[in-house]
């Protein structure tokens, strides 16, 4: 793993750089997540073995640091990557990113809009400050959702059957308009995981193909479940 000084926030950004040909693709991890954890296997996968990918823990995620003093905004931790990327003089790449990932790549993309050749973004909020979900969890103060807000966001919801609208409903789905999703989370999760291979899967088909890493072979199995991923060892 690499690490990168940012002299105007003075912490460092870790990363993964794994050599290969074409122009470099950036992974962007989302919300409670890592890109050196989440996307390794999925770089083994034929559609993209070969090319270089640069798989960096956004600040305050995996590897990287964790300053107190920083606000964590999607345009704060575009304007982080944006020194990162001139650090490692990156003229174009390709841009794939989830979730949270998805609204720092919009960003960055306008601070960088000459370099970025193509841009995946899986599940993003298309306006920065976040989603429904993610501003609710962001009202906790962080001795609150230890002590009550996991317990509360994240509680089992019981089944509903019956008929709205003259419409069944299916167990574990509430009526349209009621807010929530009212999957459990493992359910939450494999709908997540199956966004981003749905993703990956438009990327390969796509981007166009370079001699030497097969941009536009199909994939051969499902996306894993992020549980059975495991982190490179040092790259660098």
């Amino acid at each position: 793993m690499r690490s990168l000084k940012l002299p105007d926030l003075d912490v460092h950004l870790r990363y993964h750089d794994l050599p290969g040909h074409g122009a470099p693709l950036i992974m962007l991890h989302g919300l409670g997540c890592a890109s050196s954890f989440d996307y390794p296997r999925l770089l083994a996968e034929p559609g993209l073995a070969g090319r270089r990918a640069l798989l960096v823990d956004l600040l305050g995620f995996g590897f990287s640091d964790k300053p107190e003093d920083f606000s964590y905004t999607p345009g704060a931790q575009a304007r982080a990557l944006a020194q990162w990327i001139e650090h490692l003089d990156l003229l174009e790449f390709d841009l794939f990113a989830h979730s949270m990932g998805g609204s720092i790549a919009i960003e960055l993309a306008t601070l960088m809009p000459a370099r970025i050749r193509n841009l995946v973004s899986a599940g993003p909020n298309l306006d920065s400050g976040g989603g429904t979900y993610s501003r609710s969890l962001a009202s906790w103060s962080e001795q609150d959702y230890v002590a009550t807000g996991h317990h509360t966001s994240f509680r089992p919801r019981q089944p509903r059957l019956g008929r709205q609208h003259g419409r069944r409903l299916s167990p574990g789905r509430a009526p349209r308009g009621e807010g929530a999703d009212s999957r459990q989370p493992g359910q939450l999760a494999q709908a997540i995981a199956g966004a981003e291979h749905a993703a990956l899967h438009h990327l390969r088909r796509t981007l166009p193909a370079r001699p030497g890493y097969g941009m536009a072979a199909a994939p051969r199995h499902r996306y894993p479940h992020r549980r059975q991923c495991r982190p490179f060892p040092s790259l660098g």
